[in-house]
């Protein structure tokens, strides 16, 4: 949540790259089955659009693709929205 808070800035300074950080440690875990699939579709959202870190589609897509996976509903509308090259 923090990543989120960070992002969207209710009680904190907005800092997408902050965000960005905070989401990461979310999603991208050591160990798959312990990500958060909110947190990996909101750092998709941030490569998809180039907020915080680079603008990457295609990662933002790996990481929609995951949170679709766990059945996040707005990370599977996300694959469509960001088609693949």
């Amino acid at each position: 949540m923090a990543g989120i808070l960070y992002v969207e800035g209710p009680g904190v300074s907005s800092d997408a790259a902050e965000g960005a950080r905070w989401l990461s440690k979310g999603c991208e875990t050591a160990d798959p089955k312990r990500a958060d699939e909110q947190a990996c579709h909101r750092l998709g959202l941030l490569a998809a659009e180039g907020r915080g870190v680079p603008r990457d589609v295609v990662r933002a897509r790996v990481l929609f693709k995951k949170a679709c996976d766990s059945s996040y509903k707005p990370a599977c509308a996300d694959l469509a929205t960001y088609p693949g090259s």
